[in-house]
């Protein structure tokens, strides 16, 4: 790596990084997430984003099937160093995976099936919520070095605080939809059958129940087809007799 190389590349990545913040989804995020790593940190042969879910990790994004399969494999296997990230060590470097002794299982099957032989995982986390793990895949021997590493310290960095705004963001659009949503058919159901709203709601809550499908969903339908399904429609109120 050139002595400029470092210096450049940080410039390329806040430029990467403002890209990627204007992502649409989480998912398109992490995709250009994973291609710019792949593309830019010498050494590497592939990125993935694995994401913690439980006791477990999945993939989230791949620059390509190596890095799926490597990812995918330590689940399956339920060790590797992404995994160790996750829920050990924040950084992870195994610089020749044919003699690393710490994964029994997942080293020798990512050196002979998948030509992986050197790897380094970073804990992507913001605050105290860890997202998953940056996983960058190398197919020689030795492949990150000090400045490669480094790099990749920052990219996962960047990487971890644009998940997890976009994370808020769209679980905020989400519930604005969602409010929405349920406000139009609540407001349906009073013009219709003329409730209170608080009837109106309780109609869209026991059709969620009895259907079994989210809140959101039934007032969706309610919405979109103005019929819902399933639930009897409530007898209109009667006007008080006047003495």
């Amino acid at each position: 790596m050139s002595i400029n190389r470092p210096t450049s590349l940080l410039r390329d990545m806040a430029v990467a990084a403002r890209s990627i913040s204007a992502a649409d989804t989480l998912e398109a995020a992490a995709e250009q997430s994973v291609q710019f790593v792949a593309a830019h940190i010498d050494g590497c042969a592939a990125a993935g984003i694995s994401i913690a879910r439980s006791a477990a990790i999945e993939t989230f994004a791949a620059s390509d099937a190596l890095a799926r399969s490597g990812d995918q494999l330590q689940a399956d296997l339920d060790e590797g160093p992404a995994l160790d990230a996750v829920v050990e060590t924040p950084t992870v470097y195994a610089p020749d995976l044919a003699s690393d002794p710490r994964w029994p299982q997942w080293a020798p099957r990512a050196v002979a099936d998948l030509g992986i032989l050197s790897m380094v995982s970073y804990r992507l986390f913001a605050s105290d919520e860890t997202i998953g793990a940056l996983n960058l895949y190398g197919k020689v021997p030795d492949a990150f070095d000090d400045d490669s590493r480094e790099l990749g310290y920052v990219a996962a960095t960047q990487i971890a605080v644009v998940l997890t705004t976009q994370r808020k963001e769209q679980n905020l659009r989400s519930a604005l939809v969602t409010r929405s949503a349920i406000g139009q058919a609540t407001g349906i159901l009073m013009e219709r059958f003329d409730l209170e709203a608080h009837q109106a709601f309780n109609v869209l809550r026991r059709s969620s129940m009895t259907r079994n499908i989210p809140l959101r969903d039934v007032a969706e339908e309610l919405v979109t087809t103005r019929r819902m399904p399933g639930i009897k429609a409530p007898e209109r109120r009667t006007a008080e007799p006047r003495v």
